[in-house]
């Protein structure tokens, strides 16, 4: 029988075996976002993987199992996204869990520091849900955000821009005709994402059996079906 004191922040989990590393709680977590039915896309699920190996990597490298995680180490954490030291970072397309594998390319924005915190700190929060964990050292660091007020919003452009941006396309030679198919193909897309704000993932995965069109009471409208939006739904998002 295992008398050792468990980590500081551990719980004997009622409904995990007990004994699993951080690696097989971790996979608990994948599997069971997974196996939720909430038709997560293939993107979002790539996305979760690649956080997790990053959490796994610099757990291991820094000696502290995940259980024994405070509130200082999640802000190191997310100090270390911001400013990797050079042994974290590679450019090579090693695959992960391989030896030559590195977490980072570089620095990570902003955004995706706080896209980083959001999914990690929901694997703390599943660990706390299972009783796996006390508590989620991520719940009171604060997401880092731009100061906010007018003027600060920077990721949209002005009605200015996006005239610019069809300027632009129209200005490009079109000799042939499959350069003519390209300009409207392009002039499409971004009246397509000036329109509805879709995600480009979203805009990629779009067919032509998506775009519909509705009789409305002063005259007919064009509607984008989005096929398993966020929250695993499809939605139907106006357009002209």
């Amino acid at each position: 029988m295992n008398t050792s004191p468990l980590p500081p922040n551990a719980l004997p989990s009622p409904v995990l075996p007990g004994g699993l590393s951080d690696a097989q709680l971790v996979r608990a977590w994948l599997d069971a976002k997974s196996a939720a039915g909430l038709g997560l896309r293939a993107s979002t699920c790539s996305q979760y993987e690649l956080e997790a190996q990053r959490l796994l990597w610099y757990a291991d490298a820094q000696g502290q199992p995940l259980a024994t995680w405070q509130v200082t180490h999640a802000s190191d954490y997310l100090a270390f996204l911001r400013d990797p030291p050079a042994h974290a970072v590679s450019n090579s397309r090693a695959r992960r869990g391989s030896a030559a594998w590195r977490p980072l390319r570089g620095r990570l924005s902003e955004a995706s520091r706080r896209q980083s915190a959001v999914i990690v700190g929901s694997l703390f929060d599943w660990l706390v849900r299972v009783g796996a964990l006390r508590i989620n050292p991520f719940a009171p660091v604060p997401r880092e955000r731009s100061a906010t007020g007018p003027g600060s919003q920077r990721r949209f452009l002005e009605l200015e821009q996006v005239a610019a941006v069809f300027e632009a396309i129209e200005a490009r030679p079109a000799p042939t005709r499959w350069a003519q198919l390209q300009q409207a193909r392009d002039r499409l897309l971004v009246a397509l994402l000036f329109q509805t704000g879709l995600r480009a993932s979203e805009v990629a995965a779009l067919t032509w059996a998506d775009f519909e069109r509705h009789p409305g009471r002063s005259r007919a409208f064009w509607t984008v079906r989005i096929r398993q939006a966020k929250g695993g739904n499809d939605q139907l998002v106006p357009c002209r």
